[in-house]
C-alpha cells in the first residue's frame, strides 16, 4: 500500500535501516543512508523494527536533498535527529526528495519537506513516451494461414545469392504476408495508457452516456422538466451497473486466480492487476546526443583493421545445417521484442521448410564471405532507468534490440564456440558467468567455503578484493579481442565474420517518435547478443594465467592448489591469505588492466578481511593510484558477506526484501479480491519466497527462524491479523510448512548437485575439503557440510550424504523431506494446542483442515473469520467495517457487568447478555457452548459464515455505542 509517515518520533535511529540495492531500484533513494546523529537509543530500535516489519524505509539520509542525514532537533539540550519520515518500499519510485529546512518558527524542530510524485507536473513530465513504433504482432490462430501465404511468397524469387539481397527478400516477404493477415501495426502517436478501471464495461459506458445525455437536456429545459424522472432512473441504473460490473469483475478474477494451471496463466493475470507506474521521464533527442557524443564516435565505421588468415577449420567453418537451425528455433522464447526489422521470433519459428532452407543458405553465404547484411548492423537502443535522478543519463542502462535473424545466426556460432570451448578448456574454471550448468550459487558457495577453510584456525584471515570494472562490457578493445580469439585457436573465418559485424555495427537511441544520430561501436561488445557474454569471458580468460606468471598465490583450498581469483561475468574477486599477497594481486591487476585497456571503478571496489573475530590493524591497499576502502561486508552476487563469515545480517536483509515484496502483493490481492489460498501461496512463492530464499541453500540453514518471519508476515498481512498472532496458528490455518522445510530442501538439492559435478569443479573441491575438515571438527560453526550433516541427522537421512547413486540419493531425499513435512506439521499442531493465546485450537489433529478457506467466501468474510479464529484471549482488538472493539481480560465486561464476566472476545461471542437477542437472531441461539464455538468459527458453509459475520458486525456496533468507543 502507498504510505508516507512522518513526524516527531521522539527516538534516535542513528544510521539504522540500511537497505539493499535491489529494494531501491528505479527510485531516487540510496540503499545506504548516512546520519549526522550516530546514536541509536532504545526508543530508536523499536520504530526501526516496526517500520521494517511493515515494509517501510526511512527517507532521512538517503535523498538528494538530505544526503548526510541532517539533525532535525536543535536546542540548548543538544542536537539530534528525532523527526523522521518513512515511505513504503513498494512505492519508493514515487518519492522524489526529502530536505530538512532551516529554522522557520519558534520550534526547536526543523521542518522536513517531502516531495512526492502523486501527480506529475509539466516540469516533471519532460517528454512522455507516448509513441508506439510500427511493429508486427503475432497471432497464433493465424499460423496456418501464415505458412500458406509464405509458401506462395517464394514464387518469383530472384536467383541472386548475396547476403544483403537474400536477407532483404526474407524480410520483405514476412512483412508483406503479415500485413495481408492484419498482423502489421503501423506507428501510432499518443498511445492511451491502460485504464485504471478495468471493470468499466460496455454496459457502464452506455448507461453513463445515457445519463450524461439526459442531464444535458435537463440543463437546456430546466430541472422541472419531464426528463427529471428519466434522469433519476438513469442515474440509479448507472450506479447499479457499476456495482454489478465491479462485483462480476472481482468474482471473475478471483475464480481465474483460483483455477490457474500453469505459470504462464499466472503471470498473465498478475500483469493485468499490477498498476502502471507513473509515466517515465524520457530525455529529449538533444539531451541524449549531448550526453552520448562524449562517449561514442558519431557516424558509420570505416576502419577494417587486421584481417586474419588461416586454414579451413571444420569446428567453425563447416556449412551450417538445417538441423543446427531447427535446434536454435526450437529453443527460442516467444514474446520477445524485435529489433529494427520488426520480425519477432514467432514469425521465424513458424516458417515453412522451404524458407528455413533459404535461411540456412543465407547463413552459409555470410559464413563463406565473412560479410553481413548492412541491416543486421543497425541496432535500436532503448534506455531503462535504474535509480537516482531521472535527468542524469548516467542513471540509465541501455538495452540493445538486435534483429532476430542476426541473433539466430550468432546463436548457431555460439553453439559451435561453446562446443570448442568445452573440448579445449577455453574458459577457465574461475569464470562461472554465462556458462551452462553454472550460476551465481556456484561462486557464492565457493566464496563461503574458502572463507570457512581459510579462517578456521585462530588468527587466520582471508583477504578478498571485490573489484568492479567501469563499463566493462562497453570498453572491450576489439583488436585485442580478435587477437585473443585467434591465439586461442578459433578459426580465422569465424573471427573475420565477427569483425565484419562489429566493423559495421552502429546504433541510435529512441526518444518518443524521434531517434538520435548514429553512433559507431568502436569499443565494447554488442549488448543483447547471445554471443557477447562468451566473447567477454574469452577476453578475460587469460587473467588467472597472468596472475600465476607473477607469482600470485591466492586462497588455500586443497593439495591441488589454491584459487587466486573468481570471475562471475565482470565481477572479480582477488584472494590472498595475507596483506602483502593482496597488494601483489592488486599490482598485477593494475598491470593487466593497462595492457588490456580496462578501467577499475575504485569507488565500488572494496577489500574485506574475513576472520573469525577481533579487530585488524589499519591496513591500506592501493590500486590504479587510489586507495581502496577496507569494508566489513560486501554484497556479492546478491548475498551480503560479513567479515565474520556468518550470515545473520544477510538473513535479516533477505527478510526485509521479502517484506518489501509483500507490499507489492497486497494491492494485487485488493484489486482481485481473491480469497483463494492457492493464489495467495502462488503469489508468495513468486514474489516473496523467491526474493527471501535466494541462495538460502548456502546461508539459510542456521537462520531458518529469521527467514520464517517473511512467510508469517505475508499471511498476517493478507488476512489483516495482528503481529502478535502466533505463527503456528497462521501456518496451521494456511496449511503451510515453515520455510525451514524449503531451505533444507534447497540445501539437500544443492548438495546432490555438487556431488554430481566433475572433480575439478570448484564447488566439488570445496565440498570435498569441507567434508574432510568436518570429520576433524564436526562442530565448526560456519562449515557448510557440518550444517548439512547436522540436518541429515535431525531428519534421519545420514545415508543420503554418502550415496553415490543419483537415483537412490534423490529417493532418500524425497522420503526425508516428506517425513520432515509431517514432523513440522505435528509441531505446529502441538504448539497450537498448547498456546495460551486462545482456546480455539485445543482439539486439533494433524489431518484437520480449515473449511472456511475452501467455502468460496468473499475476501472480507475470510479475513473476519480468520481474525475471530486467531483472536487473543487476554488482550485483543477487532476492527469491523471501521468500528473498533478492544478486549482486555484483566477488566470486567463493561457491557453486561455480569459477576465474574471478563472483558474477553470469548465472553462477548458466547454469553454476554446484552447481545442475547442478536445471537438468537443471527446464530439461532441465545448462548454458545464451548463445543459449538469451533463449529461456528470453522464457517464451513457460506450461509453459516454470513450469519457469523452478521452477528459480529451488529454486536460490535452496539458495543461501540454502549462503551463510547
Amino acid at each position: 500500500m502507498q504510505f508516507v509517515i512522518g513526524g516527531d518520533c521522539n527516538s534516535r535511529i542513528g544510521e539504522g535501516n540500511q537497505g539493499d540495492e535491489e529494494l531501491f531500484l528505479n527510485s531516487r533513494l540510496r540503499e545506504s543512508r548516512m546520519a549526522q546523529d550516530k546514536v541509536t537509543n532504545k526508543e530508536g530500535s523499536r520504530p526501526i523494527e516496526l517500520m521494517e516489519w511493515n515494509g517501510m524505509a526511512v527517507l532521512n539520509g538517503r535523498t538528494e536533498g538530505d544526503p548526510y542525514g541532517s539533525v532535525t532537533f536543535v536546542s540548548h539540550l543538544g542536537k539530534s535527529c528525532v523527526d523522521t519520515v518513512w515511505g513504503s518500499i513498494a512505492h519508493v519510485d514515487d518519492i522524489l526528495d526529502l530536505k530538512v529546512e532551516d529554522i522557520g518558527s519558534n520550534s526547536d524542530h526543523l521542518p522536513c519537506l517531502v516531495k512526492i510524485a502523486w501527480k506529475r507536473t509539466a516540469e516533471d513530465k519532460g517528454q512522455l513516451n507516448l509513441f508506439r513504433e510500427a511493429k508486427l504482432k503475432w497471432d497464433p490462430e493465424k499460423e496456418s494461414e501464415y505458412k500458406v501465404l509464405m509458401d506462395r511468397a517464394r514464387s518469383g524469387m530472384n536467383e541472386e545469392k548475396t547476403p544483403a539481397y537474400m536477407y532483404n527478400a526474407l524480410r520483405t516477404a514476412i512483412i508483406k504476408v503479415a500485413d495481408d493477415l492484419g498482423l502489421y501495426l503501423p506507428a501510432k502517436s499518443n498511445v492511451r495508457s491502460r485504464s485504471d478501471k478495468p471493470w468499466f464495461n460496455k454496459a457502464c459506458r452506455e448507461l453513463r452516456y445515457r445519463r450524461q445525455n439526459l442531464f444535458r437536456k435537463l440543463k437546456r429545459k430546466g430541472l422541472n422538466s419531464p426528463e427529471w424522472g428519466s434522469y433519476v432512473e438513469a442515474s440509479r441504473s448507472y450506479r447499479k451497473a457499476i456495482k454489478k460490473a465491479k462485483r462480476d469483475y472481482h468474482a471473475q478474477l478471483s475464480s481465474t486466480l483460483a483455477n490457474i494451471r500453469n505459470a504462464g496463466e499466472f503471470w498473465s493475470e498478475i500483469r493485468k492487476l499490477r498498476k502502471n507506474k507513473r509515466g517515465a521521464f524520457t530525455p529529449s533527442v538533444g539531451e541524449l546526443e549531448g550526453h552520448f557524443d562524449q562517449l561514442y564516435p558519431v557516424g558509420l565505421a570505416n576502419v577494417e583493421g587486421v584481417v586474419f588468415h588461416g586454414t579451413f577449420d571444420p569446428a567453425f567453418d563447416r556449412e551450417i545445417s538445417l538441423e543446427e537451425l531447427d535446434k536454435v528455433l526450437r529453443n527460442l522464447k516467444i514474446g520477445k521484442a524485435a529489433g529494427r526489422d520488426m520480425i519477432a521470433y514467432e514469425f521465424l519459428k513458424c516458417l515453412p521448410d522451404w524458407w528455413k532452407s533459404y535461411i540456412v543458405e543465407l547463413f552459409n553465404s555470410i559464413l563463406q564471405s565473412s560479410t553481413i547484411p548492412t541491416e543486421w548492423a543497425e541496432i535500436k537502443t532503448i534506455l531503462l532507468f535504474k535509480k537516482g535522478d531521472e535527468r542524469d543519463l548516467n542513471n540509465y542502462r541501455g538495452i540493445s534490440l538486435i534483429n532476430t535473424t542476426l541473433k539466430i545466426f550468432t546463436q548457431i556460432l555460439l553453439n559451435r564456440l561453446e562446443l570448442f570451448s568445452s573440448q579445449n578448456n577455453l574458459i577457465p574454471e574461475n569464470q562461472a558467468g554465462f556458462r551452462k550448468n553454472r550460476g551465481c550459487i556456484d561462486h557464492i558457495f565457493t566464496l563461503h567455503s574458502l572463507i570457512s577453510i581459510n579462517t578456521r584456525l585462530k588468527g587466520r584471515k582471508l583477504f578478498a578484493g571485490f573489484i568492479d570494472f567501469s563499463r566493462a562490457f562497453d570498453s572491450i578493445d576489439h583488436e585485442i579481442l580478435w587477437q585473443k580469439m585467434a591465439d586461442r585457436g578459433i578459426s580465422a573465418r569465424f573471427v573475420n565474420t565477427l569483425k565484419s559485424l562489429y566493423n559495421a555495427a552502429h546504433f541510435s537511441f529512441q526518444s518518443g517518435d524521434k531517434r538520435t544520430k548514429t553512433y559507431r561501436l568502436d569499443t565494447g561488445i554488442l549488448q543483447g547478443d547471445t554471443l557477447s557474454p562468451t566473447l567477454y569471458s574469452i577476453f578475460v580468460s587469460d587473467f588467472q594465467v597472468f596472475l600465476s606468471q607473477r607469482g600470485v598465490g591466492g586462497a588455500y583450498l586443497d593439495e591441488e592448489g589454491g584459487i587466486p581469483c573468481l570471475f562471475y561475468a565482470d565481477d572479480l574477486i582477488l584472494f590472498s591469505t595475507h596483506a602483502a599477497g593482496m597488494r601483489k594481486s592488486l599490482k598485477s591487476l593494475e598491470a593487466y588492466c593497462a595492457e588490456n585497456k580496462l578501467t577499475i571503478n575504485i569507488s565500488k571496489s572494496k577489500i574485506v578481511i574475513f576472520r573469525k573475530a577481533g579487530r585488524v590493524r589499519d591496513l591500506k591497499f592501493h590500486c590504479a593510484g587510489q586507495q581502496l576502502v577496507v569494508a566489513n561486508s560486501y554484497n556479492y552476487l546478491g548475498v551480503l558477506f560479513s567479515s565474520s563469515g556468518m550470515f545473520r545480517v544477510q538473513a535479516n536483509n533477505a527478510v526485509k526484501k521479502g517484506i518489501a515484496a509483500t507490499g507489492s502483493v497486497l494491492p494485487i490481492v485488493h484489486l482481485s479480491q481473491s480469497a483463494s489460498v492457492q493464489s495467495w501461496k502462488q503469489l508468495f512463492q513468486s514474489f516473496c519466497a523467491s526474493t527471501t530464499l535466494y541462495a538460502a541453500e548456502i546461508w539459510g540453514l542456521p537462520y531458518t527462524d529469521i527467514a520464517e518471519r517473511c512467510q508469517t508476515n505475508y499471511f498476517k498481512a493478507i488476512l489483516h491479523l495482528p503481529r502478535n498472532t502466533p505463527d503456528c496458528l497462521v501456518r496451521y490455518d494456511m496449511d503451510i510448512a515453515p520455510l525451514k522445510w524449503m531451505i533444507i530442501k534447497k540445501a539437500l538439492r544443492w548438495y546432490s548437485k555438487v556431488l554430481d559435478m566433475e572433480d575439478q569443479r570448484y564447488p566439488k573441491r570445496c565440498l570435498t575439503r569441507l567434508r574432510a575438515l568436518a570429520e576433524r571438527a564436526p562442530s565448526s560453526r560456519n562449515n557448510w557440510y557440518s550444517q548439512v550433516s547436522a540436518i541429515c541427522s535431525e531428519i534421519k537421512c545420514e545415508t543420503f550424504l554418502s550415496e553415490n547413486d543419483k537415483k537412490i540419493r534423490v529417493k532418500l531425499m524425497n522420503e526425508a523431506l516428506d517425513s520432515l513435512a509431517i514432523q513440522l506439521r505435528s509441531q505446529d499442531v502441538k504448539s497450537a494446542q498448547q498456546t495460551h493465546f486462545n482456546n480455539h485450537f485445543r482439539e486439533l489433529s494433524v489431518n484437520n483442515r480449515t473449511n472456511y478457506l475452501t467455502s468460496n467466501l468473499p475476501l472480507y468474510q475470510v479475513r473476519l473469520v480468520a481474525k475471530l479464529r486467531m483472536i487473543g484471549e487476554k488482550r485483543a482488538g477487532l476492527n469491523v467495517s471501521g468500528v473498533k472493539a478492544d478486549f482486555d481480560s484483566s477488566k470486567p465486561c463493561s457491557v453486561c457487568n455480569m459477576p465474574g464476566a471478563k472483558d474477553t472476545f470469548s465472553h462477548f461471542f458466547r454469553s454476554c447478555l446484552v447481545f442475547k437477542k442478536d445471537r438468537k437472531r443471527w446464530l439461532g441461539q441465545e448462548a454458545i457452548t464451548d463445543s459449538e464455538v469451533s463449529t461456528w468459527l470453522d464457517a464451513n458453509q457460506s450461509a453459516k459464515a454470513c450469519k457469523l459475520v452478521g452477528f459480529i458486525q451488529t454486536a460490535v456496533r452496539q458495543r461501540a455505542i454502549i462503551t463510547n468507543e
